[in-house]
């Protein structure tokens, strides 16, 4: 929401972003709570719902929000999201609310750094990070950097052009 707030301002940053709540509500059963965590971070209590099920959610959002246009004025905006799942659960790690709520944000900046439209269950980063404890080889460490180095590089490819945009915009507004 920072580059739509850049690009188009914050009143139509604050439209877009009460516009994606209620997309979202919509999108939940009645039972699941939604309530605003940070500036554009969104937490989702499903009571009843175990890993698979907030899984098949997530994915069934993220295909829903893939095909959605969001039309603000004669702007058309679409979103992409990164969501990070954890379950409060006593054979896991997970076994506090102070715990759940720390996984599900390490699940999410797992997600936000995979790219776009991903979702991320903490069990299984978990996982990953035991069985990364094992030795790789040298070949695999490189292989699994230059991934790195390509979505970092993609992600700031992307932060200059909405910049560049940005401007342009605003050297519009101030003198056509």
């Amino acid at each position: 929401f920072k580059s739509i707030n850049d690009v188009y301002g914050h009143s139509i940053g604050d439209r877009l972003l009460a516009a994606f709540a209620n997309f979202i509500k919509i999108s939940l059963r009645q039972s699941d709570v939604l309530t605003r965590y940070g500036g554009e971070e969104f937490i989702i209590l499903m009571t009843h719902t175990d890993k698979l099920g907030a899984r098949y959610s997530a994915d069934r959002l993220i295909a829903k929000l893939s095909s959605h246009v969001f039309k603000l004025k004669k702007m058309r905006i679409k979103l992409k999201i990164g969501i990070g799942i954890a379950t409060l659960s006593s054979d896991e790690y997970c076994d506090t609310y102070d715990k759940l709520l720390s996984a599900a944000d390490k699940a999410l900046q797992r997600a936000k750094d995979s790219g776009s439209n991903v979702a991320v269950v903490y069990s299984e980063l978990y996982r990953d990070k035991k069985e990364a404890s094992h030795k790789i080889s040298p070949y695999e460490e490189v292989k699994v950097l230059k991934r790195k180095i390509r979505r970092l590089s993609e992600r700031v490819d992307r932060v200059v052009l909405e910049s560049m945009f940005a401007f342009s915009k605003s050297m519009k507004a101030r003198d056509h």
